[in-house]
């Protein structure tokens, strides 16, 4: 197990409010007994719905799209109104009213198994899944390489430093066996020897000591983690 150590000159200097989301406690949220789905989910080109008012939907059901990005159905239910709300955007867009069956169906994507499992298929699938990167960047367009470029590494950024984010250490705390299962399966995709995580420095010791049964685990690419630390 590698560990580095890194320097950035960037940013403000906030009040740290870490105590207050300091549980890795998750919260299993009630369903709602209606939904509204907005169609702005994304930077870049506006989806087109393709659900009307009075269709069925599942959990999974496309509701909309563009040749950027998808939106699907969080709920099972009844299309009850297409209507104009305010985006996170700025101005406003059309959002799905859906008023929830119960139904408990969900409509998934076939899984990518043995000879189908390649990196175009794999891109293929994020771009049909509709995954937006946190920058409001649809996912499938970063991982696009120009003919001069390759991948030797793959970098796990868990590097959010806000003041009052604890996000990725509960993750790593409640799921690390799931994280570490998709970062391999992306590196076995692309024949990557090398994973790194990052981390801001302020996370240094709960991080040793949650990566460091890693060291003797078998069958696996080669980890590191590295720590960013800041002037503002």
């Amino acid at each position: 197990m590698k560990v580095k150590n890194y320097y950035y000159a960037k940013g403000i200097a906030l009040p740290k409010l870490k105590g207050v989301t300091n549980s890795t406690e998750t919260l299993e949220l009630v369903e709602p007994n209606e939904v509204l789905v907005s169609v702005k989910q994304a930077k870049g080109i506006l989806p087109a719905v393709v659900v009307k008012v009075g269709d069925t939907v599942k959990r999974g059901t496309l509701l909309a799209r563009s040749k950027q990005t998808s939106i699907f159905s969080p709920i099972c239910g009844t299309v009850e109104a297409i209507e104009l709300h305010p985006s996170i955007y700025g101005n406003v867009c059309k959002h799905i009213k859906i008023k929830n069956s119960y139904a408990g169906e969900v409509d998934n994507f076939e899984p990518l198994v043995g000879e189908a499992v390649t990196p175009v298929s794999v891109l293929k699938r994020i771009y049909e899944a509709g995954i937006v990167d946190g920058d409001g960047v649809p996912l499938f367009i970063k991982f696009i390489l120009k003919d001069n470029q390759s991948v030797n590494e793959l970098v796990i950024n868990a590097c959010t430093d806000e003041a009052g984010e604890n996000n990725n250490l509960a993750l790593l705390n409640l799921k690390l066996d799931k994280l570490l299962a998709g970062a391999k399966y992306l590196a076995g995709i692309l024949d990557i020897k090398k994973i790194t995580f990052v981390f801001a420095d302020n996370l240094k010791k709960p991080i040793k000591k949650l990566f460091a049964s890693l060291s003797k685990a078998e069958n696996k690419p080669e980890l590191a983690y590295a720590f960013m630390s800041g002037k503002y």
